[in-house]
């Protein structure tokens, strides 16, 4: 389970290093953020033998394709992951305490 997700993880951290150099980075959308994001999940997947395989419990052979589905399986990965690298957040309410 951890062999398969050093893979993610590194690629996370070839992300994270690219957001913070890229300029546009803020003002990116998410066609702009995936185009220009992709090749690097894809860079890292080469590099590795093993990914994680359906539910992370398992492995499989590392395949480019099959990691970017598995990453960005969520919706909106790419501006959740520019965010939370950048520090760009929304705004909450304020809670205060009931009296």
């Amino acid at each position: 389970m951890i062999i398969g997700n050093r893979v993610v993880k590194d690629a996370e951290k070839a992300m994270r290093s690219e957001l913070n150099t890229w300029p546009k980075a803020r003002r990116a959308g998410p066609t702009l953020l995936a185009d220009h994001l992709t090749p690097i999940i894809r860079t890292q997947a080469a590099r590795h033998r093993w990914m994680p395989a359906a539910n992370g419990l398992w492995l499989k052979p590392c395949d480019a394709d099959a990691l970017v589905a598995y990453m960005t399986r969520m919706p909106n990965y790419f501006i959740r992951f520019r965010d939370g690298v950048l520090g760009i957040g929304t705004r909450s309410r304020k809670h205060f305490p009931a009296r």
